[in-house]
Order: C-alpha cells, then structure tokens, then sequence
C-alpha cells in the first residue's frame, strides 16, 4: 500500500496530452535539421501525437520548476508510416532528447518500431 501512494502521486501531477506535429518538427529542425529532413523525407508522420504534460500539486503550482503547467514533456509519440505506402499508419516514433551538447546543443533519438495492433 506504501509502494502505490508515491505512484499515485506522480500520476496526478503528470498526464498525457495531444501535441502537434508542426510543433514537435520545428523543435527538431531547430536543434537537428538532418534528423528532421531526414523523417520529413522518408516518412508520412500523423499530424497529432501524444506527449506528457506537466501536471500542478495541491496548491496549484506546476509539478516542474520552470515550464508552466500543461507544457508538453518529450518523449513525443507519433504514428507514420513509409512515403508512398498505401493504407494506415503503420510504424511508431518515438522522438525524444537524449543528451546536450556543451549545454547549446540538444541532440535527438528516434525510435522505430511496428505500431502495435490495437483490439
């Protein structure tokens, strides 16, 4: 019972949300435009995806110091597909920062994988 109190905690002051990928594209290229042209070439991404969101405690205060509440939080989740494929989306991306340059520069991982089936 102790064990569920601190994840319940966390889950109350995180959530997922809907973002764009307009939005998630442009912060790509801003920091990595191969990586960007690279996915904008080869693949058919899904115009909205889900992303975590920041949360507010008890007092109503943002759960991350810095980014008001209901920012969208990488890792950003998108469905695609291979240019020119016919039918749904078939692959799953997963868009995430995984280190910084020298603290200018962010430098970005994609994860490739089947989208699962849903039932």
């Amino acid at each position: 019972m102790l064990l569920l109190v601190p994840f319940a905690l966390t889950v109350s002051c995180m959530a997922g949300g809907s973002i764009d990928w307009e939005r998630v594209s442009a912060e790509i290229t801003k920091d990595d435009t191969f990586l960007a042209t690279f996915i904008a070439q080869h693949f058919d991404v899904a115009r909205s995806g889900l992303a975590v969101r920041v949360g507010h405690d008890r007092a109503g205060n943002s759960t991350v110091p810095g980014l008001g509440i209901g920012t969208r939080l990488p890792p950003y989740d998108f469905y695609a597909k291979p240019k020119g494929s016919a039918g749904d989306f078939t692959l799953q991306l997963i868009l995430e920062p995984i280190s910084f340059d020298n603290g200018k520069t962010t430098t970005w991982q994609v994860t490739i994988r089947k989208k699962r089936e849903s039932k």
